[in-house]
């Protein structure tokens, strides 16, 4: 059954973005959100990331059922991975608005109706609401609070607060005007933190950002999502975030609030790694780290041998 609407040309489109891999036991949940959405001028576009379960199956049912759902296979022009399918996505989007969302979150009925109705009435770029990863938490929400919150102008604040991952914004979470993301892409090469990279990014333009007080994008940490995978000790994933680290620290060098944070962040992957039993990964890193604690050679040396043997010490390092 194909859908129809007189009235869906009188409200702005809004491309839901939907990258996938091996979900086919997730999927249909997520795209049972978006077909339960109240606002219905939406496109749904799902880039198959190369899964080998029967996702071409399951997907390929909710585009016979409603054309505005769009299934395509990343091309080879993209790296593999979640970055490489979202950026295809995006290409073959159309919508004024761009609703990111992955293959196992779901979105509340009502999500896009208030985002949409705030964006057009407060000219917004970008809307945020609230994320829950307890599901009664968002089943009870979502109900119940209806109410368009005033909306707020970005500031500096707010955006040297998300820097320091003070404001948890996820990806599925903002609605984000077409023009103001037409010029980014995901990194593809990045493999850790690619989406506070995006979003740190985004925000950095001039930008009017409006905020819904409510429950509306619910969130699910699975066996194989990159946060489990992180927290498996990964040398791999390890890595890139150090790097992302490092990066940051050095384009916001004359910010000493956010060079103390991701310093921060350094010295808790080095705590992690010690306590671990893992001290290979800081004798790669061994200058960066070095660097991070504002040690000399031999102090960090003798400070490091005295972390591998007794798991003490950490403390005397202003480990924090």
């Amino acid at each position: 059954m194909q859908y129809q609407s007189n009235a869906m040309n009188t409200q702005p489109l809004v491309s839901v973005i939907i990258p996938t891999y091996n979900r086919a036991h997730l999927i249909g949940e997520t795209l049972n959100s978006v077909l339960a959405q109240t606002y219905q001028n939406w496109e749904c576009i799902i880039v198959d990331d190369g899964s080998s379960d029967n996702t071409d199956e399951v997907v390929g049912a909710y585009v016979e059922k409603d054309s505005r759902f769009k299934y395509f296979h990343r091309p080879d022009e993209h790296l593999p991975g979640g970055n490489g399918a979202r950026n295809y996505g995006f290409k073959m989007s159309s919508g004024d608005y761009i609703q990111w969302l992955d293959s196992d979150d779901f979105i509340s009925p009502i999500n896009l109706k208030l985002k949409v109705e705030l964006a057009v009435i407060e000219k917004s770029d970008i809307v945020i609401s609230k994320n829950t990863k307890l599901l009664t938490d968002f089943k009870d929400h979502f109900v119940i609070q209806k109410t368009l919150r005033p909306s707020n102008s970005i500031t500096n604040k707010f955006y040297k607060e998300f820097i320091q991952s003070r404001n948890q914004i996820l990806i599925g979470d903002p609605l984000i005007k077409s023009e103001v993301t037409k010029q980014l892409r995901f990194r593809e090469k990045l493999i850790r933190g690619q989406d506070h990279d995006y979003l740190i990014r985004l925000f950095h333009q001039p930008l009017k950002i409006s905020k819904i007080d409510n429950q509306l994008y619910f969130y699910r940490q699975t066996d194989n999502s990159i946060t489990r995978k992180a927290s498996s000790l990964s040398f791999r994933f390890a890595n890139a975030q150090l790097k992302l680290n490092i990066e940051i620290q050095s384009k916001f060098c004359d910010d000493k609030d956010i060079v103390f944070e991701y310093d921060r962040k350094n010295k808790k992957l080095y705590k992690t790694y010690i306590l671990a039993n893992r001290p290979e990964f800081i004798f790669l890193h061994f200058n960066i780290f070095r660097k991070t604690f504002k040690l000399s050679y031999f102090e960090f040396l003798y400070f490091l041998a005295l972390n591998i043997i007794t798991k003490k010490g950490f403390d005397r390092m202003k480990i924090v």
